[in-house]
């Protein structure tokens, strides 16, 4: 889930703290913006990754396929 929705408005202000995991229940609002910002970056690498290994596996699945044709 991300953080902001798609008007970019945080909804961090509108989370009740009370549904957060015990981690984070403590945390300031600040402290979850920040911990958001950490994660999203996180994430938008990996997503990063999970293209260019796609783009790995369809080049060898194009090769091995090109093969088989032979």
């Amino acid at each position: 889930m991300d953080a902001k929705d798609k008007e970019g408005e945080a909804i961090l202000e509108k989370i009740d703290k009370k549904e957060l995991p015990d981690s984070l229940k403590n945390k300031t609002t600040a402290e979850l913006k920040k911990i958001v910002e950490i994660k999203s970056k996180e994430r938008s690498a990996v997503q990063k990754q999970i293209a260019a290994l796609n783009t790995q596996r369809d080049a060898y699945l194009a090769s091995e396929k090109s093969k088989k044709c032979n």
